[in-house]
């Protein structure tokens, strides 16, 4: 005589309840790193797009001469025994552009060729 509950109970094909919780421990993890990685990825490409807007200001500012008060110098070249003096000026743009005070820096020179 056979009896019809006892195919049930030897049916062992699921999962224990460790193998769930240890499948779920696995995915939080897992889950966490990919969240930590796309959040940093985020952040820094923020960062980069606030920098690359600094960067237009301070070009911007060169390009309509919004810069005073330039630095002077002069450099000497030698060519052929011959000394050539050139009056240079530089001038520097900062901006800011985060909280955490990081700032692009542009420096530029130009050169007083009137006396050639």
């Amino acid at each position: 005589m056979k009896i019809v509950g006892s195919e049930l109970s030897n049916n062992n094909n699921g999962f224990t309840l460790i193998e769930i919780i240890i499948g779920i421990a696995l995915f939080g993890i897992i889950s966490i790193s990919l969240i930590t990685l796309f959040t940093n990825g985020f952040t820094y490409i923020s960062r980069s797009g606030r920098r690359t807007e600094a960067l237009y200001t301070n070009q911007k500012a060169i390009e309509t001469n919004l810069v005073t008060s330039p630095t002077a110098g002069n450099i000497t070249f030698t060519f052929d025994g011959v000394d050539v003096d050139i009056d240079i000026y530089s001038f520097q743009v900062e901006e800011q552009y985060d909280a955490a005070d990081h700032k692009t820096s542009v420096t530029y020179f130009e050169a007083d060729l009137s006396g050639f």
